[in-house]
């Protein structure tokens, strides 16, 4: 039903990766597992806006070093001893650059109240659902993408690296016209929703992080307003593809579309991130270089987000240094490996490995959560827990030895 054409070509025209995972479904964990290439329980980030432990080496910061020119357009979200100064060129939003722009357009109003949605005025709706009183052009998701394309056309002849961070589809899910009546909640399905509020609880085990049969048609008007953020983004995606053609780029750079976590919209009863849970940590994929990626390469062995530092830096034929937690991605975005056996993590207090057909959580150090073990090929809903079950025992054994072998790994510190 979700209408993505640009993001569907880059797709057609790179490599799709089926099982990929975020390495913690949550924002700044996640985000600074892309920039380390190494996981929570190394680089130390395991809450929203921890500090990164002052070993660790930011992606950023090792290209600068590299000659690239470094900028960034939108969501960065890491403690702020973190974000000062990690690009040349910084433009965040939410965030003071463009709540300056948005005082200069909008001078007579402040901030909450420009962007200050027309909200659904039932007392019993959970999640914030409405169209924004700004003018699209003047909406985040379009200034970022302004903002990325100041950063390309800025390039000269320095190679240059582009974080273009999309707050959308975030919630609260507010958006300007005509995206926000884009889709209609009549037209949208939904999953099969429980009675009762699903268990286990989240850590914080708040009303909207669940959703019931009785909440049906708020989750339609829920899920049609996510739809049309998903859209608005595709069309900023593909301002930016068109400029990179215009100006001659397109074949030299290498472009990865992903996302620092899911967002589980009913499945299995519950709303948002922060669980094991297919809605919660798979993220789309998707890695562009015409030089070496043969189009429309599918890869089925799981990764996750630790391994996109690794990637870039072997795409871009730089020395990939040890101490990075993931391999890169390389051999199977060109062909060279075709084998889909791997593993995966997550963690958010709770430790998840991932297979290709297996998941296995241990709850770890989380508060509520339980052990689960889902075989993902006959049960891709997560309905069938299958741990302690004697047909389940040797691939538990399996993954627990694999988990906790993870889990006590310590690499070394990554130079650069």
């Amino acid at each position: 039903m979700v209408k993505t054409p640009n993001l569907d070509r880059l797709a057609r025209g790179g490599s799709y990766f089926r099982n990929f995972i975020t390495a913690s479904p949550v924002c700044s964990p996640a985000r600074v597992s892309a920039f380390t290439g190494r996981y929570p329980k190394t680089h130390g980030v395991r809450i929203n806006l921890d500090p990164i432990r002052d070993a660790e080496v930011l992606l950023p910061r090792l290209l600068k070093r590299h000659g690239y020119r470094t900028g960034m357009a939108g969501k960065l979200h890491l403690a702020e001893k973190d974000a000062a100064g990690l690009f040349e060129y910084q433009q965040e939003a939410p965030g003071s650059q463009y709540a300056a722009y948005l005082k200069e357009k909008h001078p007579n109003r402040s901030l909450n109240e420009a962007t200050r949605p027309e909200l659904i005025k039932d007392p019993g709706f959970v999640w914030k659902v409405g169209a924004s009183v700004l003018p699209v052009e003047d909406f985040p998701t379009h200034w970022i993408a302004d903002r990325a394309i100041d950063f390309i056309r800025d390039g000269g002849e320095q190679p240059w690296f582009c974080f273009a961070s999309f707050w959308k589809p975030h919630s609260p899910f507010i958006l300007p016209m005509p995206w926000a009546s884009k889709y209609s909640p009549r037209d949208v399905a939904l999953p099969d929703l429980p009675e009762e509020k699903a268990t286990p609880p989240t850590a914080l085990n708040k009303p909207r992080h669940y959703v019931t049969a009785s909440q049906t048609e708020q989750l339609k008007r829920v899920r049609a307003a996510y739809y049309g953020a998903i859209s608005f983004v595709d069309e900023q995606i593909g301002r930016i593809l068109r400029e990179l053609r215009r100006s001659g780029q397109w074949e030299n750079t290498i472009i990865v579309f992903t996302s620092d976590h899911g967002n589980s919209l009913g499945e299995g009863g519950r709303m948002f991130k922060e669980t094991p849970y297919e809605g919660a940590v798979r993220v789309p994929m998707i890695v562009h270089y015409p030089k070496a990626i043969e189009p429309g390469t599918l890869v089925d062995r799981p990764f996750d987000t630790t391994a996109i530092m690794p990637t870039l830096l072997d795409l871009a034929g730089l020395e990939v240094p040890k101490g990075f937690e993931s391999p890169s991605m390389r051999p199977w975005i060109s062909g060279e490996e075709t084998g889909s056996e791997g593993d995966a993590f997550t963690e958010m207090l709770f430790r998840t490995v991932r297979s290709e057909r297996w998941k296995l959580t241990d709850p770890g150090d989380h508060p509520t959560w339980e052990p689960q073990l889902f075989d993902l090929e006959s049960d891709r809903d997560e309905k069938n827990n299958l741990y302690g079950k004697p047909e389940a025992a040797a691939a538990q054994a399996e993954l627990s030895a694999k988990l906790e072998e993870w889990y006590e790994r310590k690499p070394p510190r990554v130079q650069g």
